[in-house]
Protein backbone atom coordinates (compact mmCIF):
# COMPACT_ATOMS: atom_id res chain seq x y z
CA UNK A 1 0.00 0.00 0.00
CA UNK A 2 1.33 3.75 -0.78
CA UNK A 3 1.95 6.12 2.23
CA UNK A 4 -0.36 9.36 2.24
CA UNK A 5 2.87 11.05 1.86
CA UNK A 6 4.07 8.84 -0.75
CA UNK A 7 1.16 9.78 -2.64
CA UNK A 8 1.47 13.40 -2.43
CA UNK A 9 5.20 13.10 -3.85
CA UNK A 10 3.93 11.26 -6.85
CA UNK A 11 1.35 13.76 -7.78
CA UNK A 12 3.34 16.61 -7.20
CA UNK A 13 5.89 14.87 -9.47
CA UNK A 14 3.04 14.65 -11.88
CA UNK A 15 2.01 17.62 -11.89
CA UNK A 16 5.62 19.32 -11.99
CA UNK A 17 5.71 17.03 -15.33
CA UNK A 18 2.83 18.39 -16.69
CA UNK A 19 3.38 22.31 -16.08
CA UNK A 20 6.69 21.90 -17.48
CA UNK A 21 4.82 20.08 -20.77
CA UNK A 22 3.35 22.80 -21.22
CA UNK A 23 5.58 25.39 -20.44
CA UNK A 24 7.72 23.71 -23.54
CA UNK A 25 4.90 23.54 -25.53
CA UNK A 26 4.16 27.79 -25.22
CA UNK A 27 8.03 28.47 -25.61
CA UNK A 28 8.82 26.56 -28.73
CA UNK A 29 5.54 26.25 -30.63
CA UNK A 30 5.39 29.60 -31.26
CA UNK A 31 2.83 30.85 -34.83
CA UNK A 32 3.14 34.03 -36.37
CA UNK A 33 -0.67 33.44 -35.55
CA UNK A 34 -0.21 33.88 -32.12
CA UNK A 35 2.08 36.58 -32.04
CA UNK A 36 -0.50 39.17 -34.87
CA UNK A 37 -3.52 37.91 -32.31
CA UNK A 38 -2.02 39.63 -29.80
CA UNK A 39 -0.42 42.20 -32.01
CA UNK A 40 -4.03 43.07 -32.74
CA UNK A 41 -6.18 43.21 -29.26
CA UNK A 42 -5.64 46.49 -28.54
CA UNK A 43 -7.75 46.99 -32.35
CA UNK A 44 -10.62 44.67 -31.23
CA UNK A 45 -11.93 47.11 -28.63
CA UNK A 46 -10.49 50.64 -30.05
CA UNK A 47 -10.30 52.51 -33.49
CA UNK A 48 -8.20 55.49 -33.96
CA UNK A 49 -8.49 58.68 -35.43
CA UNK A 50 -6.36 61.69 -36.34
CA UNK A 51 -5.37 64.86 -37.63
CA UNK A 52 -2.94 67.33 -37.50
CA UNK A 53 -3.44 68.40 -33.99
CA UNK A 54 -2.92 64.73 -32.65
CA UNK A 55 -4.74 61.75 -32.50
CA UNK A 56 -8.56 60.80 -31.25
CA UNK A 57 -9.80 57.63 -30.31
CA UNK A 58 -13.15 56.50 -30.52
CA UNK A 59 -14.73 53.44 -28.68
CA UNK A 60 -15.20 50.59 -31.12
CA UNK A 61 -18.78 50.42 -31.94
CA UNK A 62 -18.80 46.62 -31.69
CA UNK A 63 -17.42 46.77 -28.71
CA UNK A 64 -20.63 49.27 -27.32
CA UNK A 65 -23.30 47.95 -28.66
CA UNK A 66 -24.37 44.50 -29.07
CA UNK A 67 -27.03 43.46 -31.82
CA UNK A 68 -28.76 40.36 -30.68
CA UNK A 69 -29.95 38.20 -33.98
CA UNK A 70 -32.28 35.13 -33.95
CA UNK A 71 -29.87 33.33 -36.16
CA UNK A 72 -29.06 29.65 -36.48
CA UNK A 73 -25.70 28.59 -34.51
CA UNK A 74 -22.65 28.92 -36.39
CA UNK A 75 -19.82 26.48 -36.87
CA UNK A 76 -16.65 27.42 -35.93
CA UNK A 77 -14.34 26.21 -38.96
CA UNK A 78 -11.76 28.89 -39.41
CA UNK A 79 -8.70 29.15 -36.58
CA UNK A 80 -8.52 32.49 -36.06
CA UNK A 81 -10.37 35.83 -37.17
CA UNK A 82 -9.51 39.70 -36.13
CA UNK A 83 -12.74 41.62 -34.98
CA UNK A 84 -12.14 45.14 -36.08
CA UNK A 85 -15.45 45.92 -35.15
CA UNK A 86 -17.20 48.96 -36.77
CA UNK A 87 -16.71 52.60 -37.37
CA UNK A 88 -18.63 54.68 -34.91
CA UNK A 89 -20.73 57.46 -36.06
CA UNK A 90 -18.90 60.92 -35.92
CA UNK A 91 -20.53 64.88 -35.46
CA UNK A 92 -18.54 66.71 -38.33
CA UNK A 93 -18.80 69.56 -35.95
CA UNK A 94 -16.35 67.65 -33.60
CA UNK A 95 -14.15 65.69 -36.44
CA UNK A 96 -14.84 66.70 -40.22
CA UNK A 97 -12.07 64.40 -41.92
CA UNK A 98 -11.23 60.78 -42.42
CA UNK A 99 -8.10 59.37 -43.75
CA UNK A 100 -7.74 55.61 -44.72
CA UNK A 101 -5.50 53.54 -46.89
CA UNK A 102 -7.41 51.45 -49.77
CA UNK A 103 -7.55 47.71 -49.56
CA UNK A 104 -8.35 45.06 -52.80
CA UNK A 105 -8.61 42.01 -51.01
CA UNK A 106 -11.42 39.89 -51.46
CA UNK A 107 -10.76 37.00 -49.14
CA UNK A 108 -13.55 37.82 -46.90
CA UNK A 109 -16.13 37.42 -49.16
CA UNK A 110 -14.76 34.57 -51.05
CA UNK A 111 -14.12 32.57 -47.28
CA UNK A 112 -18.01 33.51 -46.25
CA UNK A 113 -19.43 32.80 -49.88
CA UNK A 114 -18.26 29.13 -49.08
CA UNK A 115 -19.76 28.54 -46.27
CA UNK A 116 -23.22 29.96 -47.34
CA UNK A 117 -23.18 27.30 -50.18
CA UNK A 118 -22.32 24.32 -47.32
CA UNK A 119 -25.36 26.08 -45.28
CA UNK A 120 -23.02 27.75 -42.36
CA UNK A 121 -23.18 31.22 -41.49
CA UNK A 122 -19.56 32.49 -41.74
CA UNK A 123 -18.00 33.58 -38.59
CA UNK A 124 -19.42 37.45 -38.26
CA UNK A 125 -15.30 38.00 -37.01
CA UNK A 126 -14.32 37.23 -40.15
CA UNK A 127 -16.41 39.84 -42.21
CA UNK A 128 -14.35 42.56 -43.68
CA UNK A 129 -17.37 45.13 -44.94
CA UNK A 130 -15.02 46.78 -47.58
CA UNK A 131 -13.65 43.01 -49.05
CA UNK A 132 -17.23 41.95 -49.89
CA UNK A 133 -18.02 45.41 -51.83
CA UNK A 134 -14.66 45.52 -53.93
CA UNK A 135 -15.11 41.84 -54.80
CA UNK A 136 -17.25 42.70 -57.48
CA UNK A 137 -17.14 44.41 -60.84
CA UNK A 138 -18.74 48.00 -61.17
CA UNK A 139 -18.82 49.95 -64.70
CA UNK A 140 -16.47 52.90 -63.42
CA UNK A 141 -14.19 53.95 -66.74
CA UNK A 142 -10.53 53.43 -66.42
CA UNK A 143 -8.46 56.60 -66.80
CA UNK A 144 -6.84 57.04 -70.43
CA UNK A 145 -3.90 59.35 -69.36
CA UNK A 146 -3.14 58.73 -65.43
CA UNK A 147 -2.61 55.76 -63.17
CA UNK A 148 -6.06 56.66 -61.12
CA UNK A 149 -9.17 58.17 -61.41
CA UNK A 150 -11.90 58.79 -59.08
CA UNK A 151 -15.89 59.19 -59.01
CA UNK A 152 -18.32 60.97 -56.58
CA UNK A 153 -21.70 59.92 -56.29
CA UNK A 154 -24.52 60.48 -53.48
CA UNK A 155 -28.10 59.27 -53.01
CA UNK A 156 -30.54 58.80 -50.31
CA UNK A 157 -29.87 55.71 -48.21
CA UNK A 158 -32.30 52.69 -48.86
CA UNK A 159 -31.49 51.36 -45.49
CA UNK A 160 -32.01 54.32 -43.10
CA UNK A 161 -35.55 55.42 -42.09
CA UNK A 162 -34.38 58.90 -41.38
CA UNK A 163 -34.99 61.09 -44.64
CA UNK A 164 -32.30 63.16 -43.90
CA UNK A 165 -29.25 60.33 -44.27
CA UNK A 166 -27.52 59.65 -47.65
CA UNK A 167 -24.68 57.45 -48.68
CA UNK A 168 -21.97 58.65 -50.29
CA UNK A 169 -19.52 56.31 -52.84
CA UNK A 170 -16.81 57.05 -53.06
CA UNK A 171 -15.05 54.88 -56.54
CA UNK A 172 -11.24 54.86 -57.27
CA UNK A 173 -10.44 52.89 -60.82
CA UNK A 174 -7.08 52.34 -61.65
CA UNK A 175 -5.79 52.62 -65.64
CA UNK A 176 -5.83 49.05 -67.52
CA UNK A 177 -3.21 47.33 -69.03
CA UNK A 178 -3.57 48.73 -72.86
CA UNK A 179 -3.11 52.02 -71.32
CA UNK A 180 0.08 51.29 -68.81
CA UNK A 181 1.71 48.00 -71.26
CA UNK A 182 2.55 44.98 -70.05
CA UNK A 183 5.83 43.71 -67.82
CA UNK A 184 7.50 40.55 -68.03
CA UNK A 185 6.52 38.72 -65.14
CA UNK A 186 8.28 36.75 -62.71
CA UNK A 187 6.06 34.35 -60.30
CA UNK A 188 7.31 32.66 -57.16
CA UNK A 189 4.72 30.06 -56.11
CA UNK A 190 5.49 29.50 -52.66
CA UNK A 191 3.37 26.22 -51.67
CA UNK A 192 2.30 24.47 -48.26
CA UNK A 193 2.27 20.55 -48.90
CA UNK A 194 1.91 19.86 -45.76
CA UNK A 195 -0.24 16.69 -44.51
CA UNK A 196 -3.20 19.02 -44.26
CA UNK A 197 -3.06 20.49 -47.57
CA UNK A 198 -4.36 16.93 -49.42
CA UNK A 199 -7.68 17.39 -50.84
CA UNK A 200 -9.57 18.61 -54.34
CA UNK A 201 -10.28 21.80 -51.96
CA UNK A 202 -6.91 22.87 -51.06
CA UNK A 203 -3.98 21.05 -53.17
CA UNK A 204 -6.19 20.77 -56.16
CA UNK A 205 -7.36 24.47 -55.84
CA UNK A 206 -3.75 25.53 -56.09
CA UNK A 207 -2.60 23.62 -58.92
CA UNK A 208 -5.16 24.89 -61.05
CA UNK A 209 -4.56 27.71 -59.95
CA UNK A 210 -0.68 27.91 -60.73
CA UNK A 211 -1.77 26.11 -63.98
CA UNK A 212 -4.39 29.01 -64.78
CA UNK A 213 -1.99 31.48 -64.08
CA UNK A 214 0.57 29.86 -66.94
CA UNK A 215 -2.22 29.56 -69.84
CA UNK A 216 -2.28 33.29 -69.00
CA UNK A 217 1.07 34.35 -68.88
CA UNK A 218 3.41 34.95 -71.63
CA UNK A 219 6.35 32.90 -73.22
CA UNK A 220 9.30 35.09 -72.31
CA UNK A 221 7.70 35.08 -68.47
CA UNK A 222 9.22 33.37 -65.70
CA UNK A 223 7.70 30.91 -62.97
CA UNK A 224 9.06 28.99 -60.13
CA UNK A 225 7.56 26.76 -57.58
CA UNK A 226 8.99 26.57 -53.78
CA UNK A 227 7.43 24.15 -51.56
CA UNK A 228 7.23 23.64 -47.94
CA UNK A 229 6.21 21.20 -45.29
CA UNK A 230 8.40 19.42 -42.43
CA UNK A 231 11.06 20.66 -45.15
CA UNK A 232 11.52 23.27 -48.04
CA UNK A 233 12.27 22.28 -51.32
CA UNK A 234 12.07 23.88 -54.87
CA UNK A 235 10.36 21.96 -57.23
CA UNK A 236 10.81 24.16 -60.33
CA UNK A 237 13.88 26.36 -60.47
CA UNK A 238 13.26 29.67 -62.48
CA UNK A 239 11.36 28.41 -65.60
CA UNK A 240 10.27 30.29 -68.79
CA UNK A 241 6.68 29.95 -70.03
CA UNK A 242 7.33 28.77 -73.24
CA UNK A 243 8.99 25.76 -71.30
CA UNK A 244 5.26 24.80 -70.67
CA UNK A 245 5.67 20.82 -70.03
CA UNK A 246 8.53 21.12 -67.78
CA UNK A 247 6.08 23.46 -65.57
CA UNK A 248 3.22 21.35 -65.97
CA UNK A 249 5.58 18.35 -64.67
CA UNK A 250 6.23 20.19 -61.94
CA UNK A 251 2.88 20.94 -61.20
CA UNK A 252 1.23 17.83 -61.62
CA UNK A 253 3.78 15.95 -59.35
CA UNK A 254 3.34 18.18 -55.97
CA UNK A 255 2.23 15.61 -53.28
CA UNK A 256 1.79 16.61 -49.82
CA UNK A 257 3.08 14.81 -46.01
CA UNK A 258 5.09 16.12 -43.05
CA UNK A 259 5.00 19.14 -40.91
CA UNK A 260 4.69 22.61 -41.95
CA UNK A 261 7.72 25.41 -41.55
CA UNK A 262 6.97 28.71 -43.79
CA UNK A 263 9.79 30.48 -42.40
CA UNK A 264 12.54 28.66 -44.25
CA UNK A 265 9.88 28.25 -47.50
CA UNK A 266 9.76 32.26 -47.54
CA UNK A 267 13.75 32.43 -47.27
CA UNK A 268 13.87 30.55 -50.48
CA UNK A 269 11.58 31.52 -52.70
CA UNK A 270 13.29 35.21 -52.09
CA UNK A 271 16.01 34.15 -52.96
CA UNK A 272 14.80 32.53 -56.20
CA UNK A 273 12.60 35.55 -56.73
CA UNK A 274 15.80 37.82 -56.13
CA UNK A 275 18.09 35.84 -58.75
CA UNK A 276 15.39 36.42 -61.43
CA UNK A 277 14.35 40.10 -60.61
CA UNK A 278 14.85 42.74 -63.36
CA UNK A 279 14.41 46.39 -63.18
CA UNK A 280 10.77 46.90 -65.40
CA UNK A 281 9.87 43.77 -64.39
CA UNK A 282 6.89 42.10 -62.57
CA UNK A 283 8.21 40.11 -59.44
CA UNK A 284 5.91 38.84 -57.19
CA UNK A 285 5.89 35.85 -54.41
CA UNK A 286 2.33 34.01 -54.16
CA UNK A 287 2.30 31.87 -50.78
CA UNK A 288 -0.55 29.24 -51.01
CA UNK A 289 -1.49 27.87 -47.56
CA UNK A 290 -4.49 26.49 -45.57
CA UNK A 291 -3.16 26.92 -42.20
CA UNK A 292 -0.91 28.00 -39.57
CA UNK A 293 1.93 29.90 -41.20
CA UNK A 294 4.69 28.29 -38.88
CA UNK A 295 7.98 30.53 -38.91
CA UNK A 296 10.14 27.81 -37.77
CA UNK A 297 13.23 28.92 -36.03
CA UNK A 298 12.98 32.72 -37.49
CA UNK A 299 10.95 34.67 -35.11
CA UNK A 300 8.56 37.61 -36.21
CA UNK A 301 10.07 40.43 -36.47
CA UNK A 302 12.64 39.10 -38.92
CA UNK A 303 10.18 37.77 -40.99
CA UNK A 304 8.24 40.82 -40.94
CA UNK A 305 11.30 42.70 -41.67
CA UNK A 306 12.47 40.05 -44.65
CA UNK A 307 8.99 40.94 -46.14
CA UNK A 308 9.06 44.63 -46.15
CA UNK A 309 12.85 44.82 -47.21
CA UNK A 310 11.70 42.75 -50.60
CA UNK A 311 8.88 44.46 -50.79
CA UNK A 312 11.34 47.49 -51.17
CA UNK A 313 12.93 45.99 -53.42
CA UNK A 314 10.30 45.74 -55.73
CA UNK A 315 9.60 41.91 -55.18
CA UNK A 316 5.88 41.92 -53.66
CA UNK A 317 3.67 39.13 -51.87
CA UNK A 318 0.30 37.70 -52.39
CA UNK A 319 -1.31 35.36 -50.07
CA UNK A 320 -3.66 32.46 -51.42
CA UNK A 321 -6.00 30.61 -48.81
CA UNK A 322 -7.97 27.39 -48.78
CA UNK A 323 -9.72 24.69 -46.91
CA UNK A 324 -11.54 25.24 -44.08
CA UNK A 325 -9.25 25.86 -41.45
CA UNK A 326 -6.55 28.87 -43.22
CA UNK A 327 -5.34 31.19 -41.01
CA UNK A 328 -7.46 34.32 -42.53
CA UNK A 329 -5.78 36.85 -39.90
CA UNK A 330 -2.10 35.70 -40.73
CA UNK A 331 -2.61 35.62 -44.48
CA UNK A 332 -3.71 39.54 -44.78
CA UNK A 333 -0.96 40.59 -41.82
CA UNK A 334 1.57 38.94 -44.58
CA UNK A 335 -0.11 40.29 -47.50
CA UNK A 336 -0.09 43.73 -45.71
CA UNK A 337 3.47 43.36 -45.14
CA UNK A 338 4.88 42.70 -48.43
CA UNK A 339 3.00 45.55 -50.71
CA UNK A 340 0.54 42.80 -51.63
CA UNK A 341 -3.37 41.46 -51.98
CA UNK A 342 -4.68 38.78 -50.44
CA UNK A 343 -7.62 36.48 -52.15
CA UNK A 344 -9.41 33.20 -51.04
CA UNK A 345 -9.96 30.35 -53.53
CA UNK A 346 -13.40 28.57 -52.60
CA UNK A 347 -13.69 26.15 -55.98
CA UNK A 348 -13.07 26.35 -59.69
CA UNK A 349 -14.79 29.36 -60.52
CA UNK A 350 -12.75 31.33 -58.32
CA UNK A 351 -9.47 30.28 -59.91
CA UNK A 352 -10.97 31.05 -63.63
CA UNK A 353 -11.46 34.67 -62.18
CA UNK A 354 -8.70 35.33 -59.79
CA UNK A 355 -5.92 33.67 -61.68
CA UNK A 356 -7.27 33.59 -65.11
CA UNK A 357 -9.66 36.35 -65.80
CA UNK A 358 -8.14 38.92 -63.45
CA UNK A 359 -4.72 37.76 -63.35
CA UNK A 360 -3.08 40.85 -64.75
CA UNK A 361 -5.08 43.13 -62.15
CA UNK A 362 -3.48 40.79 -59.04
CA UNK A 363 0.20 40.26 -60.58
CA UNK A 364 0.79 43.98 -61.90
CA UNK A 365 0.16 47.12 -59.78
CA UNK A 366 0.12 50.73 -61.50
CA UNK A 367 -0.22 52.74 -58.07
CA UNK A 368 1.30 52.10 -54.61
CA UNK A 369 0.97 53.68 -51.02
CA UNK A 370 -2.70 55.00 -52.42
CA UNK A 371 -4.30 56.82 -49.49
CA UNK A 372 -8.08 58.68 -49.72
CA UNK A 373 -8.96 61.33 -47.41
CA UNK A 374 -12.46 62.46 -46.89
CA UNK A 375 -13.57 65.86 -45.42
CA UNK A 376 -17.08 67.07 -44.85
CA UNK A 377 -18.58 70.80 -44.61
CA UNK A 378 -19.96 71.04 -41.51
CA UNK A 379 -22.22 73.21 -42.41
CA UNK A 380 -23.83 70.80 -44.84
CA UNK A 381 -23.15 67.51 -42.94
CA UNK A 382 -24.02 66.91 -39.05
CA UNK A 383 -22.62 63.33 -38.56
CA UNK A 384 -21.12 60.73 -40.84
CA UNK A 385 -19.83 57.01 -40.57
CA UNK A 386 -17.18 55.51 -42.78
CA UNK A 387 -18.61 51.61 -44.30
CA UNK A 388 -15.70 49.42 -43.86
CA UNK A 389 -11.76 50.15 -44.11
CA UNK A 390 -11.74 49.68 -39.86
CA UNK A 391 -7.90 48.10 -39.93
CA UNK A 392 -6.83 50.81 -42.62
CA UNK A 393 -7.90 53.71 -40.70
CA UNK A 394 -4.77 56.62 -40.64
CA UNK A 395 -4.08 59.95 -38.64
CA UNK A 396 -5.08 62.45 -40.68
CA UNK A 397 -1.62 63.92 -40.57
CA UNK A 398 -0.41 60.35 -42.13
CA UNK A 399 -1.77 61.08 -45.19
CA UNK A 400 1.31 62.80 -46.48
CA UNK A 401 3.64 61.56 -44.62
CA UNK A 402 4.76 59.38 -47.52
CA UNK A 403 6.88 57.13 -45.20
CA UNK A 404 3.59 56.01 -44.10
CA UNK A 405 2.80 52.63 -46.05
CA UNK A 406 -1.05 51.93 -47.92
CA UNK A 407 -2.22 50.10 -50.24
CA UNK A 408 -1.41 49.06 -53.21
CA UNK A 409 -3.83 48.69 -57.13
CA UNK A 410 -3.25 46.07 -59.36
CA UNK A 411 -4.49 47.33 -63.28
CA UNK A 412 -7.71 47.46 -63.58
CA UNK A 413 -9.17 47.34 -60.24
CA UNK A 414 -11.83 48.89 -58.65
CA UNK A 415 -11.61 50.19 -55.24
CA UNK A 416 -15.44 51.35 -53.18
CA UNK A 417 -15.61 53.47 -50.22
CA UNK A 418 -19.26 54.71 -48.76
CA UNK A 419 -19.97 56.69 -46.20
CA UNK A 420 -23.32 57.58 -44.58
CA UNK A 421 -23.96 60.61 -44.16
CA UNK A 422 -26.53 63.15 -42.56
CA UNK A 423 -27.15 66.24 -44.53
CA UNK A 424 -28.72 69.67 -42.83
CA UNK A 425 -29.80 70.91 -45.90
CA UNK A 426 -27.79 73.60 -45.79
CA UNK A 427 -26.25 74.40 -49.28
CA UNK A 428 -22.54 74.04 -50.21
CA UNK A 429 -20.41 73.44 -52.82
CA UNK A 430 -18.21 71.18 -51.54
CA UNK A 431 -19.89 68.98 -49.42
CA UNK A 432 -17.26 66.40 -49.53
CA UNK A 433 -13.55 67.30 -50.47
CA UNK A 434 -12.23 63.79 -51.57
CA UNK A 435 -8.34 63.76 -51.61
CA UNK A 436 -6.67 60.81 -53.59
CA UNK A 437 -2.15 60.49 -52.52
CA UNK A 438 -0.59 58.14 -54.72
CA UNK A 439 2.69 57.18 -56.37
CA UNK A 440 2.33 55.79 -59.93
CA UNK A 441 4.28 52.73 -60.47
CA UNK A 442 8.03 52.90 -61.11
CA UNK A 443 7.69 56.70 -60.09
CA UNK A 444 9.91 58.13 -57.26
CA UNK A 445 7.41 61.51 -55.87
CA UNK A 446 3.92 61.36 -54.69
CA UNK A 447 0.84 62.41 -57.02
CA UNK A 448 -2.31 64.37 -55.57
CA UNK A 449 -5.74 65.01 -56.68
CA UNK A 450 -8.36 66.84 -55.04
CA UNK A 451 -12.28 66.26 -56.29
CA UNK A 452 -15.38 68.27 -54.43
CA UNK A 453 -19.57 67.08 -54.27
CA UNK A 454 -21.48 69.98 -53.89
CA UNK A 455 -25.21 69.47 -52.53
CA UNK A 456 -26.54 70.29 -56.14
CA UNK A 457 -24.89 67.13 -57.34
CA UNK A 458 -26.56 65.29 -54.52
CA UNK A 459 -29.31 62.90 -56.10
CA UNK A 460 -32.48 63.72 -54.19
CA UNK A 461 -34.23 60.03 -55.10
CA UNK A 462 -32.62 56.38 -55.12
CA UNK A 463 -34.44 56.17 -58.58
CA UNK A 464 -32.04 58.52 -59.92
CA UNK A 465 -28.59 56.97 -58.11
CA UNK A 466 -26.77 54.83 -60.30
CA UNK A 467 -27.03 50.90 -60.36
CA UNK A 468 -23.24 50.65 -58.96
CA UNK A 469 -24.09 52.98 -55.94
CA UNK A 470 -27.70 50.84 -55.12
CA UNK A 471 -25.67 47.27 -55.51
CA UNK A 472 -22.69 48.51 -53.86
CA UNK A 473 -24.99 49.40 -50.82
CA UNK A 474 -26.79 46.24 -51.11
CA UNK A 475 -23.15 44.47 -50.98
CA UNK A 476 -22.43 46.29 -47.68
CA UNK A 477 -25.80 46.00 -46.45
CA UNK A 478 -25.42 42.02 -46.70
CA UNK A 479 -22.11 42.01 -45.01
CA UNK A 480 -23.02 44.09 -41.77
CA UNK A 481 -25.85 41.69 -41.35
CA UNK A 482 -23.47 39.01 -41.37
CA UNK A 483 -21.32 40.76 -39.42
CA UNK A 484 -24.09 41.40 -37.00
CA UNK A 485 -23.34 45.32 -36.86
CA UNK A 486 -25.81 47.63 -35.07
CA UNK A 487 -25.94 49.28 -37.89
CA UNK A 488 -27.46 46.81 -39.72
CA UNK A 489 -30.78 46.64 -37.65
CA UNK A 490 -32.44 47.82 -40.18
CA UNK A 491 -31.10 45.29 -42.87
CA UNK A 492 -33.29 42.40 -44.09
CA UNK A 493 -32.96 39.90 -46.94
CA UNK A 494 -35.66 40.99 -48.18
CA UNK A 495 -34.44 44.51 -48.73
CA UNK A 496 -30.73 43.59 -50.13
CA UNK A 497 -32.41 41.91 -52.76
CA UNK A 498 -34.64 44.71 -54.04
CA UNK A 499 -31.35 46.56 -54.27
CA UNK A 500 -29.70 43.96 -56.29
CA UNK A 501 -30.00 45.39 -60.06
CA UNK A 502 -30.38 42.43 -62.67
CA UNK A 503 -27.95 44.93 -64.61
CA UNK A 504 -24.58 43.61 -62.89
CA UNK A 505 -24.51 40.10 -65.23
CA UNK A 506 -24.04 36.40 -63.42
CA UNK A 507 -22.04 37.78 -60.11
CA UNK A 508 -25.15 39.57 -59.02
CA UNK A 509 -27.28 36.63 -59.75
CA UNK A 510 -24.99 34.88 -57.44
CA UNK A 511 -25.21 37.49 -54.87
CA UNK A 512 -28.75 37.30 -54.92
CA UNK A 513 -28.38 33.72 -54.83
CA UNK A 514 -26.43 33.86 -51.10
CA UNK A 515 -29.18 36.11 -50.07
CA UNK A 516 -31.72 33.79 -50.33
CA UNK A 517 -29.95 31.19 -48.94
CA UNK A 518 -28.92 33.34 -46.19
CA UNK A 519 -32.40 34.48 -45.57
CA UNK A 520 -33.16 30.19 -45.11
CA UNK A 521 -30.60 30.15 -42.78
CA UNK A 522 -31.46 33.12 -40.52
CA UNK A 523 -35.39 31.11 -40.56
CA UNK A 524 -33.48 27.71 -39.33
CA UNK A 525 -34.66 25.85 -42.30
CA UNK A 526 -31.81 24.44 -43.38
Amino acid sequence: MISNKTGINIIVALATVLLFGIGTIKLFGTTVSSKFHRANDSVMSEVSFGDSGGSRNYRNSAVDAQVQFDAPERVPTIKRHVDYGTHPEVKTAVDSVSTFAIDVDTASYAYARRALQNNMLPSPHGVRVEEFVNAFTYRDKAPTEEALTAYLEAAPSPVSAESDTYILRIAVKAADLETVGRKPWNLTFLVDVSGSMGGDDRIGLLKAAMLESVEHMKPDDTVSVVTYAGRTEVALAPTLVKDRSTILRAIDELNTGGGTDMGTGLELAYDLASKSHDEGAVSRVVVMSDGDTNIGAMGQDALLAQIAEYAGKGIKMTTVGVGDQFNDADMEQLANRGDGSYVYLDGKAQVRKVFGDELAMWMQDVASDVKIQVEFDPMAVSNWRQIGYENRAMADSEFRNDAKDAGEMGVGHTVTALYEIKLTGEPSSNLATVRLRYRPEGAKSHIERELYLGTEGVKRQLSAASDDLKFSVAVASFALMLKHAPEAKNVTPELIEELVSAGHGERAVEFAQLVRRTKSLWAGRL
